[in-house]
């Protein structure tokens, strides 16, 4: 059986910081609050080569960058800009839901964000999945994991014609 074997050079480390496009959020955070890729291993319970292998492939998954968020005082957010139709004569302004209707019980979803995304275009999930070019199935296995990567997040924002919006949100101080 063959090894599979992920694409190199994504990502190159120069001039002491790394050369990424999916990753860029996270490097940024790496150097606002002072982290290796060491301190990053410690807290997701990875060798450093592993967080390192991240950076030279330019991916990782939703989950472990909200672990270190998680980790280090943050919320993690990730939700798509949508680009609205336009309504003649007319300024429409919604507030984001929090969840998407029939979808209850998935508020606290890591993915709700693509939900909510795919629900706002109007698509449907079958059509959704055709136009990234996965199947159904493929597409229900990030919900049911309810994790992605962020190959994926950059791909669909690319094919959708949307934009990724990222925030590590300070979590509020709770009083004893």
């Amino acid at each position: 059986m063959e090894k599979r074997v992920l694409a190199e050079g994504a990502g190159r480390y120069e001039n002491g910081q790394w050369n990424v496009k999916n990753l860029k959020f996270l490097t940024e955070f790496m150097k606002k609050m002072g982290l290796t890729t060491g301190d990053l291993a410690r807290v997701v319970g990875l060798m450093r080569a592993s967080v390192t292998r991240w950076f030279m492939v330019d991916d990782t998954s939703y989950s472990k960058v909200e672990m270190i968020a998680n980790h280090y005082g943050y919320d993690f957010y990730v939700h798509y800009e949508i680009p609205d139709v336009p309504i003649e004569r007319t300024k429409l302004s919604i507030d984001q839901a929090l969840y998407v209707l029939g979808e209850v019980g998935k508020l606290d979803s890591r993915l709700n964000f693509l939900r909510l995304a795919i629900y706002q275009a109007g698509i449907t999930k079958s059509d959704f999945a055709k136009k990234l070019g996965l199947s159904r199935m493929g597409l229900n296995l990030w919900f049911q994991k309810d994790d992605i990567t962020f190959r994926y997040i950059y791909e669909i924002a690319e094919k959708m014609d949307w934009t990724v919006n990222i925030q590590f949100k300070l979590k509020e101080k709770k009083e004893y």
